[in-house]
């Protein structure tokens, strides 16, 4: 969860390079923000987590697990 709310924080500030973002994988363009993702999700009321070997997705008040698996 501490990652999701890092990647909220930085989409407040404008940056056009990010340190350790590989511009070069065409996942990533310069000039967008690469945690957008998280963003989304963190604006629908979601949160993902993941623990090594799992990815979750909660949400509601009591952050109950919607979704859990791999990718």
């Amino acid at each position: 969860m501490r990652d999701s709310m890092g990647a909220y924080t930085g989409s407040l500030f404008a940056i056009d390079g990010w340190k350790y973002v590989d511009y070069t994988n065409p996942l990533f363009k310069t000039g967008e923000y690469p945690f957008q993702s998280f963003v989304d999700l963190w604006k629908m009321g979601l949160v993902p987590s993941f623990d090594g070997k799992l990815w979750r997705l909660h949400g509601g008040k009591d952050a109950k697990v919607l979704w859990e698996g791999t990718l």
